[in-house]
């Protein structure tokens, strides 16, 4: 009996299945997963409007040093955030988990790269926005407009990018510690398993 349209399952066409294919692979790498990441992309919005909003408003300019002063010590205390988190997630995974892991292509050292990137940025905006907020009291000539955009975009994108980082750092540490417990609970069977056929 042939089988009619609606009930066989739909193949995915060829591009499709080169575009995933090239997705996936470029994700997989450190870089591709860096700049194809949402929280990058929410980062460079909220950049680009905070570097506008400076650009833009005298008043606001004005307020600079307070500003970037107070998104240099959030951005130190976001690095410090993060890698609390990590060492307590570390400690709690199970050896044969964290055996598991190293057998993968990135092993362990893959699995804390969102924690390590998330902390990097962090530091980086944090000395960027020392650094602005420094420039913006110095005995400086009157720069074009650019200048100052570019000079607030680039802190406050690094600043909104670890942000959100620490909000996509939560979904992985809970996936993370949802996966150890599904290994730990196989492992239990396993080992009755083994008991009952001894």
């Amino acid at each position: 009996m042939a089988t009619s349209p609606t009930s066989r399952p739909a193949e995915p066409s060829s591009a499709a299945t080169k575009r995933s294919s090239w997705w996936s692979r470029v994700r997989s790498y450190a870089p591709g997963a860096h700049i194809l990441s949402w929280d990058l992309g929410f980062g460079v919005l909220g950049g680009v409007a905070i570097a506008l909003l400076f650009t833009a408003s005298q008043g606001v300019r004005a307020q600079a040093f307070t500003f970037f002063l107070t998104l240099g010590g959030i951005g130190a205390g976001l690095s410090a955030l993060v890698l609390a988190p990590m060492g307590m997630l570390l400690s709690s995974l199970s050896p044969g988990f964290i055996e598991l892991i190293n057998q993968t292509r990135t092993g362990l050292r893959g699995l804390l790269l969102p924690f390590r990137s998330v902390a990097t940025i962090g530091a980086v905006a944090s000395v960027l926005a020392l650094g602005v907020s420094l420039a913006s009291v110095a005995d400086l000539p009157v720069l074009p407009w650019w200048v100052h955009f570019v000079g607030t975009f680039i802190p406050s994108t690094a600043f909104c990018w670890a942000v959100f980082g620490c909000i996509q750092m939560v979904g992985i540490s809970v996936n993370i510690i949802e996966q150890d417990r599904k290994f730990r609970a196989l492992d239990e069977r396993r080992d009755r398993a083994r008991r009952k056929a001894g």
